[in-house]
């Protein structure tokens, strides 16, 4: 899936197959992306994943354990984007060394528990909830 949906200037939401998968380029240049919802195969970001994407509010991530990232850059072009976690995972996700980068030189209240997102994001939560609940069987 290299790329697999770049360039895909219409799209605002994708649902994600819920297996190990490539992220270079995945949502580059899709400028109309508003957030995705990542599956528990995803352990590895990679370069240019998010490059571009000038609409995406918020990343979700299912895993447990947190995906390595490449190269945090991707996610500095995206002064705005906010990193949610399920609330039991949080912990795992705040020690990680890519959150402590991002925090230290780009400042910001990036990482979020799940919870949060029904009061930044009302009109989103609903069908977050739905793929989480997909991904993670609960």
């Amino acid at each position: 899936m290299v790329g697999a949906f770049s360039g895909c200037t219409g799209l605002r939401r994708v649902t994600l197959p819920d297996i190990k998968m490539e992220t270079q380029g995945l949502f580059y240049n899709c400028s109309s992306l508003e957030f995705v919802v990542f599956p528990t195969g995803v352990n590895t970001i990679k370069f240019h994943a998010f490059n571009n994407n000038k609409a995406l509010n918020f990343v979700v991530f299912t895993s447990s354990e947190p995906p390595r990232f490449e190269n945090t850059n991707m996610l500095t072009t995206q002064k705005t984007i906010k990193l949610y976690v399920l609330d039991r995972n949080y912990d795992e996700y705040a020690n990680t060394g890519w959150i402590n980068d991002l925090y230290l030189n780009y400042g910001g209240d990036r990482l979020r528990r799940f919870s949060r997102l029904a009061t930044d994001y009302p009109e989103y939560y609903e069908e977050c909830v739905k793929l989480v609940s997909k991904y993670t069987g609960q």
